[in-house]
């Protein structure tokens, strides 16, 4: 029948193993009879057309099993894969499984999507581009900084049921089962996603949620003022190209702000310090400090303050820390001789008493601001007396394991009333006058609010810093439960 079509044809055939048999009977729950490819021929033709040439003649010669018949060539997998697939009632009465490919399609089968390249010479324009768009949608995952995420949403767009859906110029388009019109704007380009204010099925309005069915003719809806991906989409959307664009607009959106905003709060703090510091200049010790805090680099830094997840004032300490030691290490006995003072000025100012020495000038580190019922430890700085951190700080952890013999026993020796300043962090829903109601219950706390700022996120979180005086930690647990009771407010904690 080939010969009278003069067709080229090779013709291969092979029969199911026994064991390949059991797997697909286990798998899909079937019986013996329901399994259709106990034996399969494969035919590849030179051309396309020649494809469906041969399928006439199969057809005019044997009958097909209704239900059975599958065009992979017209409505491609979403890896790439391509085939005609028939099931006939063979001699006997068996059937007889036939797939229909040609050359190329069998290579891109065997050898998986990179086998298109052996055709490239001979393939152009928007068929080559069609070939690898697949390809690179795989490769723009690496967006993603989760490898066992994209692994799991690149199974799912190679391996879930399918559904197939027509664009309103009469293009089809293939989605995983379970995908959404969020899904369907992301598949035409980003900017369409982005843009994405609502869809149509059918010529009727349907939510953003509502799952795509086998034929529905999909319209999306835009608009230039559309206000951008919601993180919710995140929760609807199925295709991993969807979900990692939506990700990537919001750490986009987000680092450039926080970069910025966590620039001037290190300069901020360095300020305090009184020390000449130029970020341009300092780009190597800037670089060092984000390694040593597993950042890929100093904007990543940046953008952890920005964020409010690193503290600027425990870089800052960092920093001059490393600008001091550059500068030479003096010897204990000389830092300590340049920073005596008065007994009375150092029991008064710190409620801190160091031991074997008496006449040293004491300071609370700001970077931990401790205060009593912490317990403390001391480092001897060069000109600035003795820095008292908590031991937890992760400041003096450092020091400990740098310049252990800069470190000096310190103890709380608390005499009469002395007010402690501490950070205490706030986060919390934003709403009207949630900075008023949590500076009240502060405030009615009997403390004083030496400052406050609040940060608030598009998605509408509000994150408040307090830098306020208390007398002690039971005073400081005491205030932090009463905050935690403002409505809105889910966490407040020692910063």
């Amino acid at each position: 029948e080939l010969k009278k079509l003069k067709i080229k044809a090779t013709v291969t055939g092979r029969v199911k193993h026994f064991y390949s048999i059991y797997q697909k009977m286990a798998h899909s729950g079937k019986d013996l009879n329901e399994i259709y490819d106990l034996l399969a021929i494969r035919i590849q033709v030179e051309e396309t057309a020649g494809c469906y040439a041969v399928l006439g003649a199969l057809h005019s010669i044997y009958t097909p099993v209704p239900g059975r018949f599958k065009d992979y060539i017209a409505v491609p997998k979403a890896n790439m894969y391509q085939s005609l697939h028939t099931t006939l009632v063979g001699d006997e009465g068996r059937p007889l499984e036939v797939q229909i490919r040609t050359e190329e399609m069998h290579k891109i089968a065997e050898l998986g999507i990179a086998a298109h390249w052996t055709y490239k010479e001979g393939i152009k324009g928007k068929k080559r581009d069609e070939q690898v768009s697949w390809l690179r949608q795989m490769l723009s995952q690496s967006e993603s900084s989760d490898s066992g995420e994209f692994l799991d949403t690149l199974k799912s767009d190679l391996f879930e049921q399918e559904v197939f859906v027509f664009t309103p110029q009469g293009d089809v388009k293939s989605f995983p089962a379970g995908s959404t019109p969020i899904d369907f704007a992301y598949s035409v380009h980003t900017e369409v996603g982005h843009a994405l204010i609502g869809a149509k099925v059918d010529h009727k309005i349907v939510p953003l949620e509502y799952k795509l069915q086998m034929g529905d003719m999909v319209e999306i809806l835009t608009s230039k003022s559309a206000a951008g991906p919601s993180k919710d989409w995140l929760k609807l959307a199925k295709t991993s190209k969807a979900r990692s664009r939506i990700r990537g607009y919001y750490s986009k959106e987000f680092k450039v702000d926080s970069v910025q905003v966590g620039k001037d709060e290190l300069t901020k703090a360095l300020r305090k310090y009184k020390v000449k510091f130029v970020m341009s200049k300092q780009a190597k010790l800037l670089g060092d400090l984000a390694h040593d805090q597993n950042f890929k680099s100093a904007d990543d830094l940046f953008a952890s303050i920005g964020q409010a997840q690193t503290s600027a004032k425990q870089l800052a300490t960092k920093i001059v820390n490393e600008l001091n030691s550059e500068n030479g290490e003096p010897g204990k006995d000389e830092i300590i001789e340049g920073v005596k003072v008065a007994k009375k000025e150092i029991a008064a100012k710190t409620g801190v008493e160091v031991q074997g020495l008496d006449d040293v000038f004491v300071r609370l580190s700001r970077c931990c601001n401790p205060v009593p019922g912490d317990d403390i430890k001391g480092f001897i700085t060069k000109g600035r007396g003795i820095s008292v951190h908590r031991s937890d700080c992760s400041n003096i952890i450092s020091i400990e394991k740098q310049t252990p013999d800069r470190l000096i026993g310190v103890n709380w020796n608390i005499k009469k009333a002395v007010n402690f300043q501490v950070e205490v962090e706030v986060e919390a829903l934003d709403r009207v006058k949630l900075l008023k109601d949590v500076s009240t219950v502060i405030s009615d706390s009997g403390v004083n609010i030496i400052s406050a700022n609040v940060g608030t996120t598009k998605d509408g979180f509000a994150v408040c810093r307090f830098l306020i005086e208390i007398g002690n930690i039971a005073h400081l647990d005491n205030i932090l439960k009463n905050i935690k009771r403002v409505d809105a407010v889910f966490d407040a904690y020692r910063a």
